[in-house]
């Protein structure tokens, strides 16, 4: 729908619950890196993911993430889409 500020609060709800839900960190690094163009943002989420969930399929999609930060701008791409994983 493209309201990212809507998304983000509802994600900073969810965050307020259980600040380590990987689906949720995951899916805010995706609206920081592709919404609103916060890469700084993207990184310290994915990263977030990487070390508290390492083994998981989100920690899979947050390290092609964060892959995809280090290629030429424009280059990069989406380590999935929200909600593609399921819910949990």
């Amino acid at each position: 729908m493209n309201d990212f500020d809507r998304a983000l609060r509802q994600i900073d709800h969810s965050l307020a619950i259980n600040r380590t839900h990987a689906k949720t960190l995951l899916n805010q690094g995706i609206i920081l890196a592709f919404g609103k163009h916060d890469m700084a943002g993207a990184k310290a989420s994915w990263e977030k993911v990487v070390a508290t969930a390492p083994g998981t399929e989100e920690a899979a999609r947050a390290r092609q993430g964060l892959d995809a930060l280090k290629e030429p701008a424009g280059a990069a791409s989406s380590p999935g889409t929200a909600g593609s994983t399921g819910r949990n």
